[in-house]
């Protein structure tokens, strides 16, 4: 058989934007019918939620075994690093807009959205085992597409960056990369600022601020959208004016959102325009979590940088991150929550300021103006 012809780089990105959506429906299937379970578990209501926990701890673990085995055996067999053939795949000029499309608007977006829409209308007419079982089936289906119609990428069409040590696939040796570790720290503070938020916004929007339920859920969807809008802005800017400028900028942002809901004591509309401002800061997933750890240390070790700096966040701030605010909200207020959120977005954006740029064009770009300026 003669080598397969490599598909556009938009064919890919739509694929893998595709996997991308059925991961986080697949992610967040439980959620949807966790009020059932109880019932067809016979277990308590705390019981039921550990479901949501073990999928996130199976998740923090299966991310980096899967990434290091796409760097040792092939990047195309396991879809769980569609980030890393997608950053393979894209020019320089568009690796983080592609980045941003695949991860922020299909998968957290509309794979969010769909969830509780189909999962729960299967479950109540056909029952919640068809429900399980029909989620699989498009996996299956993108599956055979993704083999199909993506060649395995080349691993050196990303080269590393200049000063990076080669090191092998240990994790421990990728950490010394200062790009990596710093992108590792601002995911463990970025993803608990956001897990807190998606969690703890609601309750203090319907407590503390007394809006009604019916008003604040419009504000909840209005701030659904943001991940998509902002991964798109977020990756596009980071494609002409740099990685760095833009994951500090929007990550400092993030803490508005919080604060808003604290100190701000305007009515519902400037507010739900505040908090959608922060949270187009959700745009900077795809750079700390693909695009600048791909490009610290070249395509060959991407997906296994991914996963270890993925897994850093989940199992930190996305698994403890909530059960120490709950504990905090318990022993003081629901205001500690807000802030401890605030603060992990600052945090996040200070580390973010020890980042060392990775866009190939804009270093190039930097090296012809000191060469003329020489």
């Amino acid at each position: 058989m003669g080598r397969r012809t490599p598909a556009s780089s938009t064919t890919i990105t739509t694929l893998l934007s595709l996997a991308g959506l059925v991961a986080a429906l697949q992610t967040t299937l439980v959620i949807p019918l966790l009020p059932d379970f109880p019932e067809i578990l016979d277990v308590s209501a705390g019981a039921a939620t550990w479901l949501v926990t073990i999928t996130l701890l199976i998740g923090a673990i299966s991310v980096p075994t899967l990434s290091r085995l796409a760097d040792m055996y092939g990047k195309r067999p396991l879809l769980y690093v569609c980030l890393a053939i997608m950053a393979a795949a894209s020019a320089d000029s568009r690796r983080g807009l592609n980045a941003g499309v695949v991860q922020n608007v299909f998968g957290s977006v509309l794979g969010t959205a769909m969830a509780p829409i189909v999962l729960v209308w299967i479950a109540q007419n056909f029952g919640w085992r068809e429900a399980f079982y029909l989620a699989g089936i498009p996996g299956l289906v993108l599956a055979l597409l993704i083999w199909r119609f993506i060649a395995e990428p080349d691993p050196n069409a990303i080269p590393a960056a200049a000063g990076s040590q080669e090191g092998g696939l240990s994790p421990w040796r990728m950490l010394r990369e200062r790009n990596v570790l710093l992108c590792s720290i601002i995911s463990c503070f970025s993803v608990g600022s956001t897990v807190i938020g998606s969690i703890f916004m609601p309750l203090y929007l319907d407590g503390p601020r007394g809006i009604p339920a019916e008003t604040w859920k419009w504000t909840m969807s209005v701030v659904g959208l943001c991940p998509a809008i902002g991964g798109v802005l977020v990756a596009a800017l980071s494609d002409r004016i740099g990685r760095k400028p833009p994951m500090v900028a929007f990550a400092f942002l993030m803490a508005l959102g919080p604060l808003a809901l604290l100190m701000f004591n305007g009515s519902i509309v400037p507010l739900t325009a505040l908090m959608f401002v922060s949270w187009m800061g959700l745009g900077i997933f795809p750079l700390f979590m693909g695009v600048v750890p791909a490009e610290t240390l070249g395509g060959a070790r991407a997906a296994t940088a991914m996963g270890l700096v993925v897994a850093a966040g989940e199992l930190t701030g996305g698994v403890f991150g909530p059960i120490i605010a709950g504990k905090l909200a318990d022993n003081y207020s629901l205001d500690v929550p807000m802030w401890l959120q605030a603060g992990f977005a600052l945090a996040a954006g200070v580390f973010a300021l020890g980042l060392r740029e990775t866009n190939p064009r804009v270093l190039a770009r930097k090296s012809r103006q000191e060469g003329l300026t020489a």
